[in-house]
């Protein structure tokens, strides 16, 4: 999605009747007196009794249903019920004695605290009766742990600390460290490394086999976890999050001065979190610190800072997306996740110094090169992020859904062709030319696919690129490297060609529209209006115009600039189309001087 400061990288309520569907049935239980209420995980000789009033033959108001087994007393849930299921703040007993207190949403807990009868205690969210998102488990041992969980397990980014004051942080998978972790021993410095099958190895062993010009390589042009080519990236990727968590607090602070609520509508933020949740677990780096904050302010937009750090501004459900459509979520959620995970800010930090590079010295002050690159960075990032839809289990074939709107809602002038994203109907052509593709690894809407770990990384979406040679050789690294850094900018420089001639073809298409009939009259409404038609001398069909209407004093002194924006058509060559426009009222002014501006050639 768009860019900015700091920089950044720019988705039911039932009603049941009397007649049950054979889906539903067997989730439904009826008590003594005919009044049924719903249990996700119903078991044979269960019932139940209600305390208070049944309506329309369900549980419903306040009050505490209670569940036994065999005829034994098997939990209860206290709370408020709506169509025989418990929806807002409530509790419940489970058979097991754990207790849970907080929000409930169609019969099921989706936020709150639970304690265990030996002392432990879990505050976070729930997703169908599991821990998932990001909670604090507490053990009656006094250890505790703040992080990420997927279905009760410890998954993700987060934080152990022990009784006695160790701390290991990192990511976690199945309940375990792995991967990148930093461990610290009470009393003790910390150390970073990696933990492989439970072995944790400190960096300085990992990179003991390597020669020292590898090592200087390796810190300035890491290897792309994604993509396996080398690029400029001087942020390691425990400077990128410690960078990020600073930028997303002062982020969220200068939100809330300027008056803008953060996370304040708490079932949407937490629809983010498992949408996001899902989505990284499938990602290339699935331990980062993840997190995702609605912003509401009506900007139209989504963004991330990098370091697994991700923002939605409200006006983009509505604007761009349907709130209510999770799929057309992910298809966004995805994007900026695919960012993160390819480490675009960073390397749009080596970007610049890898042009001055290829400049023999010069800095590339290119305003063009500059959106060039970055527009190459969008659409890396939407392959990856339909590759991760998919994966996780949502279906891609949202995303065309989104830039079919944004074309039709916005357009897609390029301007003066220094924008930095693909334009609405360019990006949906290319989305939608490799969604058929990414339908392969698709199984189904909410089911994750088993093989997401091998095709991540094997797949027909984003290719890998394979090593020179020897990883641990100085001389292999730093041909790597080299070529990564002139492959990067010579994509870069070629889409910033492209552009060039294409604004060159803008100017000349612009010099054979011709406006005819140019004339002030009434409108159908009364009011005055400008009217005109372009006729269209050129050698190629027009895709869009924009009309510049000069209101002049009568010395020809220009007072004020109307710009004017047709719709997007279809102009072919010699043929004539009308259009109008409001009159303004600039004082002062005796005529106006119409002018063709730009024009779009049609593809």
């Amino acid at each position: 999605m768009k860019q900015g400061t700091p920089r950044v990288f720019a988705l039911l309520a039932l009603t049941f009747s009397l007649s049950i569907s054979a889906q539903e049935r067997g989730n439904w239980i009826t008590d003594a007196n005919g009044c049924k209420a719903w249990n996700p995980n119903p078991r044979p000789n269960e019932s139940i009794v209600w305390s208070a009033r049944c309506t329309n033959g369900f549980v419903t108001g306040s009050g505490t249903l209670q569940w036994f087994l065999d005829g034994k007393p098997n939990g209860e849930n206290t709370g408020t019920f709506a169509d025989g299921k418990q929806t807002g703040q409530g509790n419940s007993v489970a058979a097991n004695g754990v207790t849970t207190e907080g929000r409930w949403e169609n019969g099921q807990a989706v936020y709150g605290t639970a304690r265990w009868p030996n002392g432990n205690t879990y505050t976070g969210p729930f997703v169908e009766g599991h821990r998932t998102g990001r909670g604090v488990f507490t053990w009656a041992s006094g250890d505790r742990y703040e992080g990420d969980f997927l279905e009760g397990k410890l998954q993700g980014q987060g934080t152990l600390t022990k009784a006695n004051g160790d701390k290991y942080v990192g990511g976690w998978e199945n309940g375990k460290l792995s991967g990148k972790a930093t461990i610290a021993k009470s009393g003790a410095a910390p150390v970073s490394g990696t933990v492989t099958d439970g072995k944790f190895v400190p960096d300085a062993a990992a990179g003991a086999g390597k020669d020292a010009v590898t090592s200087v390589v390796d810190s300035i042009a890491p290897r792309d976890i994604v993509t396996g080519q080398r690029s400029l990236n001087l942020e390691s990727e425990s400077e990128e999050i410690k960078r990020t968590t600073a930028q997303a607090a002062q982020l969220i602070n200068g939100a809330r001065a300027q008056g803008a609520g953060v996370d304040t509508d708490a079932a949407m933020t937490e629809k983010l979190r498992t949408i996001m949740t899902r989505i990284a677990r499938v990602s290339h780096r699935p331990g980062l610190p993840w997190e995702v904050h609605l912003i509401e302010a009506p900007t139209i937009n989504a963004f991330t800072i990098g370091g697994g750090k991700l923002f939605f501004w409200r006006g983009v459900f509505g604007g761009l997306i349907d709130p209510k459509n999770d799929d057309e979520i992910a298809a966004v959620m995805a994007h900026e996740i695919g960012h993160v995970n390819l480490r675009h800010v960073g390397k749009s930090e080596g970007a610049n110094i890898g042009s001055v590079i290829m400049n023999h010295g010069k800095a590339n002050a290119d305003t063009m090169y500059r959106a060039s690159f970055t527009t190459l960075q969008e659409d890396e990032a939407d392959r990856l992020g339909l590759l991760y839809m998919a994966l996780a289990g949502f279906d891609p074939r949202a995303a065309s859904q989104i830039w079919a709107r944004a074309h039709q809602k916005y357009g897609s002038n390029p301007g003066n062709y220094s924008y930095d994203h693909s334009l609405n109907a360019d990006r949906l052509r290319k989305v939608a030319s490799i969604t058929p593709k990414v339908l392969q690894y698709f199984k189904g809407e909410g089911t994750e696919n088993p093989d997401f770990a091998r095709l991540r990384s094997q797949n027909d979406i984003i290719p890998r690129v394979a090593s020179a040679g020897d990883s641990e050789n100085g001389a292999f690294a730093l041909l790597e490297a080299g070529l990564g850094v002139f492959g990067d900018n010579l994509r870069a420089k070629n889409e910033e060609m492209s552009r060039k001639l294409a604004s060159q073809s803008q100017g000349a298409a612009a010099q054979n529209v011709q406006i005819l009939g140019f004339k002030i009259a009434n409108t159908t409404a009364g009011t005055r209006g400008l009217f005109g038609q372009l006729r269209n001398d050129g050698p190629s069909a027009i895709r869009t115009a924009q009309i510049t209407l000069y209101y002049q004093d009568a010395s020809g002194k220009s007072l004020y600039k109307q710009q004017i924006q047709l719709p997007a058509m279809t102009l072919g060559v010699g043929a004539v189309a009308p259009w109008s426009a409001q009159l303004l009222n600039v004082p002062g002014s005796t005529k106006i001087h119409p002018a063709i501006t730009s024009v779009t050639l049609a593809q």
